[in-house]
């Protein structure tokens, strides 16, 4: 076993004997990969001189696509249909630029009957020019017409982008470099790829999609049927990351997000189409669930990278509250339930509201009808049913007055006390109302309205002060519910010392309910409240919230606590030096 100092030497020692295997090619592509540790020293430090041994070789470029490809049937070798594949396929996961550059670059003396673009738009700096910097300092604009590639109706978008030239100088002759290119996406046409080939296969595809983004859609554009070819793919969720990728086209430079906007109204054309061939084929379940997984992912990484700006028109196609909700109503698809309830997310955090409020209404009108359906054939809550719960707490935090008075006049606060009840173990459901019937209960305005027009005062009284105490513990049993009927009892508890209108609406609320006292419910809760508050010893907890992902990355947090430790370290040091 090697640690330390004598690991690194011991490591060098190897990726150099495999170094100076590649410089003299006395080995052939099946011989590397049948020899031990080939992996290992590849990532060791030999990337560079493989790189340059394909490159000088490009049969062995051409030869490591096709075990890439082929199937495990028409190799000879088991172990090698096993081997060759994943040492491959890891290779490309290196991300090495010089490797996927002779792939996907086409050198600028070439000429311009194939590929579209020679440009880069790129976040690799290893193999840029020294000169180009982050303000982009040498930066060159192209404007071109993509119509001549066989879409009509499609335009390329004028771009920015950084000039291009390898350091090293390698390139492929273009015939050869796009003889193995089709070849790699000629595999895409092969239906039914089991999930382990696509992994692999995958591996090198997601690199190309994340940094070749530009280049990967001129492939596109002159042959648009790979498209087609992988969407027949995405029941595989590597392939639904890959097409999100696609739509987007971002890359990042020193943690800042930027777009590509080439073949900007292509990618929305694509978008459009994909909702269109839903709704289309809404009676094949599987075809709409594959298809809403796009628009799950989508509007995840729109939310997380903040990118409705830059991308507006794209996510315009997608941001439709009510069609949406019409398909989930119509195919029952979970999925479909998920996306629309992201796309009411996704309208609150980018402060949509007031251009959907129309939408919103008919949407809150139509959803009890639609969990009371729901119900009936079911015994818990169900997945649905919760989707559509958490699609109104996201209405609730949108605060608009127009939804809200939708929702009172559907009845759906008393509607939702009575889930919180019935379901009491459903702890997400217990969540979710609670946090819709807490917020309202903040409004003067609402809360008045709230202990009018639902029995939350006779349910807290019945499920909550009258329970049978536990003798052992001295308090009331527990149930599902407890937390939510507390924390909802002790805000009209504020809000009745705050509010004079609330103190006499609730003293009126006595003739409301049979055997109903107004003042056994407050004296009741300000004792199980005066309870609590010795168990916790006077520490007020915090408001239980769901926060958003920090905008630093992993790396980025896990050096600020490198940095504080040190920082701690630095100073007990100091304090004892002195």
């Amino acid at each position: 076993m090697s640690f330390g100092v004598y690991s690194q030497f011991q490591t060098f020692g190897q990726s150099q004997e495999l170094e100076n295997i590649l410089k003299n090619n006395s080995m052939t592509l099946e011989e590397l990969l049948e020899r031990d540790n080939f992996l290992f020293d590849i990532k060791a430090g030999a990337m560079n001189a493989f790189t340059e041994f394909v490159w000088k070789q490009p049969e062995n470029l051409e030869k490591m696509i096709h075990y890439i490809v082929i199937s495990n049937e028409q190799m000879d070798d088991n172990e090698k249909s096993r081997k060759f594949p994943y040492i491959i396929s890891e290779i490309f996961a290196i991300e090495n630029t010089r490797l996927f550059d002779l792939l996907f670059l086409r050198h600028r003396n070439e000429s311009q009957s194939s590929l579209l673009s020679n440009e880069r738009l790129t976040t690799i700096e290893d193999d840029i020019l020294p000169e180009y910097q982050m303000h982009h300092e040498d930066q060159c604009k192209e404007d071109e017409d993509y119509n001549g590639g066989g879409i009509s109706g499609i335009s390329g978008t004028s771009i920015q982008c950084a000039s291009f030239k390898s350091k090293s100088g390698m390139h492929l002759n273009e015939n050869v470099r796009l003889n193995i290119l089709n070849s790699f996406f000629k595999y895409l046409e092969t239906p039914n790829i089991n999930d382990t080939s696509m992994g692999y296969y995958a591996k090198i595809l997601k690199p190309v999609a994340s940094k070749y983004g530009g280049e990967f859609w001129d492939h596109i554009v002159v042959n648009n049927n790979i498209i087609s070819d992988l969407l027949q793919h995405i029941n595989h969720y590597q392939i639904v990351e890959i097409v999100v990728k696609l739509l987007i086209l971002d890359y990042k430079i020193n943690d800042n997000i930027y777009i590509n906007q080439k073949c900007y109204n292509y990618r929305k054309q694509l978008l459009e189409e994909m909702i269109h061939q839903m709704d289309k084929f809404s009676d094949n379940i599987t075809m709409v669930a594959d298809i809403t997984q796009i628009f799950d992912l989508l509007l995840e990484q729109g939310i997380q990278q903040k990118l409705y700006e830059p991308l507006r028109e794209l996510f315009d196609n997608v941001l439709k509250p009510y069609y949406f909700f019409k398909i989930a109503k119509k195919t029952g698809v979970l999925s479909v339930y998920k996306v629309f309830s992201k796309i009411l997310l996704f309208i609150q955090v980018n402060s949509l509201q007031d251009q959907k409020t129309s939408d919103l209404i008919q949407i809150i009108q139509q959803i009890n009808p639609l969990i009371v359906t729901y119900l009936q054939d079911q015994e818990n809550f169900g997945l649905k049913n919760l989707c559509l719960v958490q699609a109104l707490e996201i209405c609730d935090k949108l605060n608009n007055p127009l939804l809200f008075e939708s929702m009172f006049q559907a009845q759906l606060y008393q509607s939702l006390i009575e889930y919180a009840l019935k379901y009491q173990w459903n702890n997400q459901l217990q969540i979710y109302v609670t946090s819709i019937i807490k917020s309202r209960i903040q409004d003067e305005k609402y809360c008045q309205r709230i202990l009018k027009e639902t029995d939350i005062l006779n349910q807290i009284k019945k499920n909550l002060i009258d329970q049978p105490t536990n003798s052992s513990f001295k308090s009331k049993c527990s149930h599902g519910y407890n937390g939510f009927l507390k924390t909802v009892g002790y805000k009209i508890l504020q809000k009745q010392t705050a509010s004079k209108k609330i103190n006499q609406l609730l003293q009126e609320c006595n003739n409301q309910y049979d055997q109903l006292e107004y003042g056994q419910i407050i004296e009741a809760l300000q004792g199980l409240q005066q309870l609590e508050q010795t168990y916790l010893c006077d520490v007020d907890p915090k408001t239980h919230m769901q926060e958003a992902p920090p905008d630093i990355s992993i790396d980025r947090q896990i050096e600020m606590l490198i940095d504080s430790q040190k920082e701690k370290e630095d100073q007990l040091t100091k304090s004892e030096q002195q």
